[in-house]
């Protein structure tokens, strides 16, 4: 046991699911999960997700060792700043956001040296939302993203390493700008591209859909993600996206080109370098974040 008690701040898939986590790997003596909506509330405690659930604050984050913010990122500063007379001084704060540069200097500037915050992007979720979809075991195996920086205390970084850790997961870390542009690449863009895929084979209408195979299913799953949650990290990341995009539409022009050319021999190797690439990655199904 690493902690006597952590407080997951948010309900959601992934507050539920790093309950279920905790408990499951008996990394904390007790979990303690705030939840804005009672309807949250009934759902996590009739499935035993923590000792407690509740919507209040203060009684979430007492004592805790280690607070655990789950909330969109746009809510997260001022959920710290709502907690931050209850927090104990020794407690250690992270997060589960997947932008990372407003984050770290918002909620830093918030706790205003009375807690550490550490910067953390586990590279795990899904396309269905909610706390219903919780699982334990949805972080094993995956990629957890630290954002230290200058000064974040290195005990406090050991801490929230530790943690990570027990739920199984392979840490990285970037500063948060460096975190910001990779995850544009290989989370935002995606997500984005996804969508527009989607938009675009359903127009004019849905028709489409009923000839498509596994092919446009596997490359358009994340679609299916909450649009209001989609929406914010796209918008908050939107630089770094627009980055992304634009270099994505240099790769584009420049296979269209192979094509109207009739360049095969460059067609074969744009696809064999990009199905080399594709053959390292880690077969793992819940990297999807």
């Amino acid at each position: 046991m690493l902690f006597s008690k952590v407080a997951i701040l948010g309900g959601g898939l992934l507050g539920g699911s790093l309950a279920l986590a905790v408990q499951e790997r008996k990394v904390a003596g007790s979990v303690a999960v705030w939840a804005r909506r009672a309807e949250t509330v009934a759902e996590m405690e009739s499935r035993q997700m923590a000792e407690l659930v509740t919507t209040d604050l203060a009684r979430a984050v007492e004592e805790a060792e280690m607070v655990v913010l789950c909330t969109p990122i746009g809510a997260m500063a001022g959920v710290v700043e709502r907690a931050l007379p209850y927090l104990s001084p020794f407690a250690v704060v992270t997060d589960v956001g997947s932008v990372k540069t407003p984050v770290v200097r918002d909620v830093i500037a918030v706790l205003g040296g009375k807690n550490e915050f550490v910067g953390s992007h586990p590279m795990a979720g899904g396309e269905n939302a909610g706390v219903a979809h919780a699982k334990a075991d949805l972080f094993e195996g995956a990629v957890c993203i630290l954002t230290p920086v200058g000064e974040t205390a290195p005990a406090a970084l050991e801490q929230v390493r530790k943690f990570w850790i027990a739920l199984g997961m392979v840490l990285r870390e970037l500063s948060p700008g460096e975190h910001d542009a990779v995850v544009a690449r290989v989370s935002h863009l995606p997500h984005l591209l996804a969508s527009a895929l989607v938009n675009f084979a359903t127009s004019p209408d849905a028709t489409s859909l009923a000839f498509c195979g596994n092919g446009f299913r596997d490359s358009t799953r994340v679609a299916a993600g909450h649009s209001g949650l989609w929406g914010e990290i796209l918008m908050t990341n939107r630089d770094e996206v627009l980055q992304a995009l634009k270099g994505l539409q240099g790769e584009l022009s420049r296979v269209g080109q192979l094509l109207e050319n009739g360049d095969t021999p460059a067609l074969l190797s744009f696809l064999a370098r990009a199905a080399r690439a594709r053959q390292t990655l880690s077969p793992r199904s819940k990297t999807e974040e």
